[in-house]
């Protein structure tokens, strides 16, 4: 049973409990991380002669995805528009990988390409304004990049779905109202 004293509430158990998860609440153990706020992402990944996808994500979860392919016989590409429209998990995601990964760290060695690589460029705004480009080649290990670079992809294939808000002949200079290019 336990007993009142004149401290109170600061028993002998109380004050090793204490003791014990004062370290947890400092260092935020056990709380969910908020990473820095994005309010863009861009992945540019068309190869003039392949194709390719670029994905543009804004801080609410909407963008847009343009695939790049060439039709079967034809010698121009053409590019399809989809609506992309991520949960706050997803987002979440996004952030902690840019966050984790360092993405602001970034530095790829290799400056020039094998013929016909591609070259794909993530581009990150924060909503402070924090901007930076990163392009590395296609055969260039970067882990931190790659995670980054895999999840942006997985998230613009799953976009690709029922019937397409566009369809053209590709236009290597559009990007969507609302996005620039830092």
């Amino acid at each position: 049973m336990r007993q009142n004293t004149k401290a109170g509430f600061w028993t002998p158990q109380t004050l090793l409990t204490s003791a014990l998860l004062l370290p947890l609440v400092i260092s935020g153990e056990g709380q969910e991380k908020r990473p820095p706020a994005i309010k863009t992402v861009i992945l540019r990944d068309v190869h003039a002669l392949y194709g390719g996808q670029n994905l543009y994500l804004r801080s609410d979860g909407t963008g847009v995805c343009q695939f790049v392919f060439r039709r079967p016989g034809a010698t121009a590409l053409v590019e399809q528009h989809f609506t992309l429209a991520l949960s706050r998990d997803v987002l979440h995601q996004i952030a902690l990988l840019v966050e984790e990964r360092h993405f602001f760290a970034i530095r790829p060695k290799r400056k020039v390409g094998l013929p016909g690589e591609a070259r794909p460029t993530i581009f990150v705004t924060m909503a402070s304004g924090k901007a930076l480009a990163v392009s590395k080649w296609a055969n260039e290990a970067s882990p931190d990049f790659d995670a980054l670079y895999k999840e942006l992809n997985a998230r613009a294939d799953a976009s690709r779905h029922g019937k397409p808000l566009l369809e053209r002949d590709y236009d290597s200079h559009w990007v969507p109202k609302g996005f620039t290019l830092p």
